[in-house]
């Protein structure tokens, strides 16, 4: 086919005209066109320069009111460190020493398996403290704080890791010191588990470390570590059922809350891991267990005609378990924790309804109050089981306290508070917004007031305990040098005053009582008696 003529199109092969172009805008229009636009740009770049100072006040304010929290607790690590040094032997402190002075680890090792209560770990931790007395004292306090803040910031890492937070350095040291420092300094008798060295190797120290292997086992993700955790808690549990027979009982109920939350929670990541570790642990604390109760020393301890399903022990165990509870939740500890919980939930964005997070909503009602009824049961379970390992190893005596096994179920109660405290922050936001408008940061607020007077309760405590212990720690020592100089004449039994602290005990008014024997050999004299200062009472 041929193309179109170009003659035909009126010509003779030239183009044709061009069409018009379209008139250009006057400067003018051009001008107010090219000024709308800058100004558009240029609020475009303001909002996008204020937004993230208004996001930073609005975080700063949740941040300062932590740090505000985070301070404070510090300080009375600092105060607890510095209070290493009046620290002075006391009670068990005397003939732990001599053990250890007369025969090293292993002698200490032996008189606690043949002869005292068959907690060989215990002995085992007790010796490594007292090869040097004076450094292990000295320290003791501050290595306790130290090692359970760790352990519960890693476990609280872990955790919120799990439920898919990002927790920053804030939240770990709100958690960690702040949480370690409540449920220590809440003690009914804190220096018997924060300065004394039998209470701490036997209370604090197994629970801790448990706790810091939980956390290390809910963060592992490869599969490698996964089996190192499961393959390391198997030992580490067995050595330290050795320990209480109250650490080896509260984790045992622990993990099989955790073996029921697997089962509740069946298919979902990380159910597997619980369960291995879990049972590993199980076992490991059944194994020491085992090996404490059939040692000569623990044999020796049980009073004769107590089985284990005793239904007086039962009974007195429950009866005491509920005086336990009430006067716990009389104290100041379950409200400072869920302060910290509230807090902690600010700072990682866990105040946001929970109903709307898509791995709470897509849940069951079952699972949903298994994962609230949780923490509830978890402290329920860790009072009674503390209660029954004293009335099983001491038998029911009614009214019998023991403060420093107290720390076990303690600990429990406080990270069961936080919990609670972390899982209330997005309703009680959402309950202030419907009120109506209020100002922001009012939950943090109030959150922080709290735990600051719980603080500042902590503080007094820690105060009066410091004088005491500076008082007696200058009396000690005038003591020691009073005994060291009868010695050097020539006296054989040596007049020995009362210093009691904390209700430890002290020279008893029988000769042969084993902490008179324990005191005698520490200042390696014949004997001691009492003598009574004037104005002191019996």
């Amino acid at each position: 086919m041929r193309g179109p003529d170009p003659e035909a199109a009126g010509g003779s092969g030239a183009p044709g005209p061009r069409p018009p172009r379209p008139c250009a805008p006057p400067l003018a229009v051009r001008s107010v066109r090219r000024a709308r636009a800058v100004a558009r740009w240029s609020m475009r770049r303001a909002r996008a320069a204020v937004r993230p100072v208004q996001r930073a006040r609005t975080a700063a304010r949740p941040v300062g009111q932590a740090w505000a929290v985070i301070l404070p607790m510090l300080g009375l690590g600092g105060a607890i460190a510095f209070l290493g040094s009046r620290v002075r032997p006391a009670s068990d402190d005397y003939r732990l020493i001599v053990f250890t002075r007369e025969g090293g680890i292993p002698g200490i090792v032996a008189e606690f398996r043949d002869r005292l209560t068959g907690r060989v770990g215990n002995a085992f931790l007790a010796g490594i403290a007292y090869t040097d007395p004076g450094l292990g004292m000295r320290v003791c306090g501050a290595a306790t704080y130290v090692l359970l803040s760790a352990a519960v910031a890693l476990a609280c890492h872990g955790a919120l890791r799990r439920l898919g937070f990002a927790p920053t350095r804030t939240v770990l040291l709100l958690t960690g010191p702040g949480l370690a420092g409540i449920a220590l300094l809440t003690q009914p008798r804190a220096y018997q588990t924060l300065f004394w060295i039998p209470g701490v190797v036997s209370h604090v120290v197994p629970p801790a470390v448990i706790t810091a292997l939980a956390g290390i086992a809910v963060r592992a993700r490869r599969r490698g570590q996964r089996v190192a955790v499961c393959a390391a808690a198997l030992p580490v549990g067995c050595f330290l059922g050795t320990t209480s027979e109250a650490v080896t009982l509260v984790w045992l109920a622990l993990t099989g809350l955790a073996l029921v939350t697997a089962a509740v929670l069946r298919g979902r990541a990380g159910s597997g891991q619980a369960v291995s570790f879990a049972l590993a642990l199980a076992a490991g604390l059944l194994g020491g267990l085992a090996l404490l109760a059939l040692s000569p020393g623990g044999s020796r301890r049980r009073p004769p005609g107590v089985g284990v399903l005793d239904p007086r022990l039962l009974q007195d165990a429950l009866a005491m378990s509920g005086a336990a509870l009430y006067r716990a939740f009389l104290g100041a500890a379950p409200f400072a924790a869920l302060a910290i919980g509230v807090l902690a939930a600010l700072l990682t964005g866990g105040g946001r309804r929970w109903a709307r997070r898509p791995r709470w909503s897509s849940r069951s009602r079952a699972e949903r109050a298994w994962i609230l009824a949780l923490p509830a049961a978890a402290a329920l379970s860790s009072v009674f089981a503390v209660q029954y390992a004293l009335r099983y190893g001491y038998g029911p005596p009614g009214a019998w306290v023991a403060y420093r096994a107290w720390f076990n179920a303690n600990l429990v109660l406080v990270l069961a508070a936080a919990c609670y405290g972390f899982l209330a922050a997005g309703p009680l936001s959402a309950a202030l917004r419907r009120r109506g408008p209020l100002p922001p940061g009012v939950l943090g607020t109030g959150a922080c007031l709290v735990a600051l007077a719980v603080v500042a309760a902590c503080a007094a405590d820690l105060g009066h305990l410091g004088r005491r212990m500076a008082e007696r720690a200058v009396a000690w020592d005038v003591r020691a040098a009073a005994v060291e100089e009868a010695r050097a004449r020539g006296e054989t039994v040596i007049p020995y005053r009362r210093l009691r602290i904390a209700g430890l005990r002290e020279v008893s008014r029988h000769p042969g009582s084993w902490i008179n024997v324990s005191i005698a050999r520490f200042h390696r004299v014949g004997g001691v008696v009492v003598r009574r200062a004037a104005g002191q009472r019996e």
